[in-house]
């Protein structure tokens, strides 16, 4: 479980790995994006476990936004921010 302040900024942040995976991709960085799919596999679990998890998914986010240049600026919106729309 992710706090519910934090719920919809970590479904973003999971997108916005995606989304740099997909242009990595694109980029023929084939084994950057297994190492980073590695890295992010686990936030879904995160998401989902009936335990609070916030801190290991921010950490996670860190690790990735410290090692994946092209998701710098992940924990930064998962952290401060504009939560994503809810319509």
């Amino acid at each position: 479980m992710i706090r519910a302040d934090k719920y919809l900024r970590a479904l973003r942040a999971i997108q916005q790995i995606l989304v740099a995976a997909r242009w990595m991709a694109g980029d023929n960085q084939v084994k950057e994006v297994l190492q980073l799919m590695d890295a992010t596999e686990i936030l879904p679990a995160l998401l989902a476990d009936e335990v609070d998890r916030t801190d290991i998914f921010r950490d996670t986010l860190e690790d990735i936004s410290k090692t994946f240049p092209s998701c710098r600026r992940v924990l930064d919106e998962f952290e401060c921010g504009d939560p994503p729309p809810t319509t």
